[in-house]
């Protein structure tokens, strides 16, 4: 092998890559030293002119869940976070006692229902005997009539119109006697009903108690809170869990009394939430409180919002109300530069060369934003590819 031969190849080819890589360091040179891009010149013009007012996005609908009875927590089902459905268990109560409660009320309704058939034959029997006396106290009646006739044409002796007469009125007693007993089978009768209906109710109570153990959601939405835990003592009053209807939501704020006049109950207006995105929402009034706080001065006016993915209730909000128009410089939203906390814009000089210029940026409107601070009128800007540019760089 010709070993001379193998070194001059490697010498060539390493003096050929380092030409070739300062052939692209010298592009690389070229192109962060001068960038076709887009330029505007600052102007200043007229943009809709809007009052902001704070608020807080809530649910529409919120339920603070408490238990009805006071019982100690045997099973809790749910977690903050979690989507429940209307009816949805969300923990069990320890029902011993009430189950307790609810045996012994149906032993005294099935004593209840006894005694009432019980009566009810004894209201029969005194019905039989009622009607068996009046059928008496007749035939007496009807025996004295006619032995009276007969004693007045001489047919019998006076003792034997005697002796009908006697059986005449102890039939007619025995009826009596009979009567006030069938009323007093009745009074028992109602007596012994009171009792059976007072029976069933606390049946029926002892029931609903034993339906109360289980907490159940009353509504569809999301566990906001959770503030039991097993064994814990549950009584009305104290609230076990709070529920939030997650779809419907509304920003409630506090608008200034100067400018509550400027809204009305289903009024759309423009709703900025940072969290969920730099756009504003579309929303409608729903409510607007008919007094102002005299502290404040301010009245709370309700906005229903639109259905948003990532809108939370608790989250900071605006509402945006309209009040005409204001003179205002605004540059693309493209043409802003990002440099940690700082936001700046390239401005080109009189040598077309690329300047970092920091600005104070202020409210979006549509794809423009408005500059505070920082720039004139009649300064050119770059306004794209501003990845591309560096102080310095040369604008073609």
């Amino acid at each position: 092998m010709n070993w001379r031969w193998l070194i001059s190849a490697l010498v060539v080819a390493a003096l050929v890559g380092c030409g070739r890589s300062h052939e692209r360091a010298t592009t690389e040179a070229i192109v962060a030293t001068a960038a076709h891009v887009s330029t505007e010149t600052v102007t200043q013009g007229s943009i809709p002119a809007s009052y902001e007012a704070t608020g807080t996005v809530r649910s529409k609908i919120a339920a603070a869940v408490q238990s009805k009875i006071v019982a100690h927590v045997a099973t809790v089902l749910v977690s903050e976070g979690q989507l429940v459905e209307a009816g949805a268990p969300l923990a069990v109560l320890d029902a011993r006692e009430v189950e307790a409660q609810r045996a012994q009320a149906q032993g005294v309704v099935a004593e209840a229902r006894s005694a009432g058939s019980e009566t009810e034959q004894m209201m029969r029997a005194a019905q039989a005997m009622l009607e068996g006396a009046q059928s008496e106290a007749a035939l007496a009646d009807a025996t004295f009539e006619r032995y009276k006739g007969l004693r007045e044409k001489g047919a019998i002796s006076q003792q034997a119109l005697d002796e009908a007469q006697a059986k005449q009125r102890a039939a007619a007693a025995e009826a009596r006697r009979a009567m006030e007993n069938l009323r007093a089978m009745g009074s028992r009768k109602g007596e012994v009903a009171a009792r059976k209906a007072q029976a069933e109710a606390a049946l029926a109570q002892a029931q609903t108690f034993r339906d109360y153990a289980s907490i159940l959601s009353p509504l569809k939405g999301i566990v906001t809170r959770k503030a039991v835990d097993p064994g814990d003592l549950a009584s009305p009053g104290v609230v076990l869990f709070e529920v939030e209807d997650n779809e419907r939501l509304r920003l409630e704020a506090l608008v200034d009394e100067t400018h509550a006049r400027a809204v009305s109950t289903g009024q759309s207006v423009s709703v900025r939430i940072d969290a969920v995105g730099a756009l504003p929402l579309a929303g409608t009034i729903s409510e607007i409180t008919p007094s102002a706080d005299p502290a404040s001065r301010t009245v709370a006016v309700k906005v229903d919002l639109p259905p948003t993915p990532n809108l939370l209730s608790g989250m900071f909000g605006r509402l945006l109300i309209a009040s005409g128009e204001r003179q205002a410089i605004t540059i693309p939203a493209s043409a802003l530069v990002e440099r940690g906390q700082l936001t700046g814009v390239y401005v080109v000089d009189a040598e077309k060369m690329a300047r970092f210029r920091l600005v104070t940026a202020g409210k979006r409107v549509g794809d423009r934003v408005e500059i505070l601070s920082g720039l004139d009128p009649g300064v050119v800007i770059v306004t794209d590819n501003v990845d591309r540019v560096a102080d310095g760089t040369r604008i073609l």
